[in-house]
C-alpha cells in the first residue's frame, strides 16, 4: 500500500462500535484541533493552505475509515463535488508516499484520534 509505512497505518485505527456520526466528527475534531483551524473556517470556500491542507486530511482519514458516500464527505465539507473529495484524498495520499514527515504527521493524528475512542 504505502511504501515504508508501519503496518498500523495501513489497517487503520479501530473506531468500531461508534456510530458514523461520531467517528466523522472525532475525525475532523482531532484535525483541526492539531492544525488550529475553527471547523466553520474548514466548511468555507477558502482555498488558503491554512484551511486547505486540514480539509484534505480530513477528508481523506474519513474516506479511509469511516464508509460514507463520496458526496457524503463533500457535503460535510460546504458541499464540495466528490471529485474534490477523491482529489483531495489522492493528495494526502502523494503527500505521505513523499514525504516522511507529512506521514509522521498523518500518523500522530491518528494516533489522537484513537486515544479519544479508548
Amino acid at each position: 500500500m504505502f511504501a515504508g509505512l508501519s503496518a498500523t497505518y495501513q489497517r487503520g485505527y479501530r473506531l468500531r462500535g461508534f456510530s458514523k456520526h461520531t467517528r466523522i466528527l472525532e475525525i475532523c475534531e482531532s484535525v483541526y484541533d492539531y492544525f488550529g483551524v475553527p471547523i466553520i473556517e474548514m466548511k468555507s470556500k477558502s482555498r488558503t493552505q491554512k484551511i486547505v491542507k486540514p480539509r484534505q486530511i480530513a477528508m481523506h482519514l474519513i474516506r479511509k475509515n469511516v464508509t460514507v458516500s463520496l458526496n457524503t464527505i463533500g457535503s460535510l465539507f460546504g458541499g464540495m463535488d466528490h471529485t474534490t473529495v477523491i482529489s483531495s484524498d489522492n493528495t494526502v495520499k502523494g503527500y505521505i508516499e513523499s514525504y516522511p514527515g507529512f506521514a509522521k504527521m498523518i500518523l500522530e493524528i491518528e494516533d489522537n484520534i484513537a486515544k479519544s475512542f479508548s
